[in-house]
């Protein structure tokens, strides 16, 4: 009896076991939440990483964003905001505020805010926006 009981004992370790080397393997899958273009690579194949840190940029397919830096207090009072192509002005598009960093840079006192592109008329992403006499560039 007591060895019945012991080989249970030593089946549930070792199903523990296999559990945690499951899981473990699952964390070497590197999987992307969105559809898009790696960009750039910040780890060489068979190097190990920690938990969270980057290892791919991805570009996401889809709607564009301008990627801005602004100075605080705040947004503005309309969500809308009026873009046009820096190498074409009359070329327009307007955009809303995505994204804004809770961050302030220390170094000039913005903040990076991402606003999406609401009607792009096509231009390609590689060309630049200007918002407010200020230069942007696409993310």
């Amino acid at each position: 009896m007591a060895e019945v009981l012991s080989a249970k004992a030593s089946l549930l370790i070792a199903n523990g076991g296999l559990e945690l080397a499951e899981l473990q393997l699952s964390y070497t899958d590197l999987r992307a939440t969105v559809a898009g273009v790696v960009t750039t690579r910040q780890a060489e194949a068979g190097q190990v990483v920690v938990a969270g840190a980057p290892v791919y940029t991805i570009a996401v397919d889809g709607e564009r964003d301008v990627v801005l830096d602004a100075f605080p207090p705040g947004p503005p009072e309309k969500n809308n905001i009026d873009l046009s192509l820096q190498s074409a002005p009359p070329i327009k598009a307007v955009g809303f505020i995505r994204e804004m960093s809770p961050k302030i840079d220390p170094t000039n006192g913005t903040v990076r805010v991402k606003v999406g592109v609401k009607n792009h008329n096509g231009v390609s992403p590689r060309r630049r926006f200007i918002s407010r006499s200020k230069r942007v560039d696409y993310w």
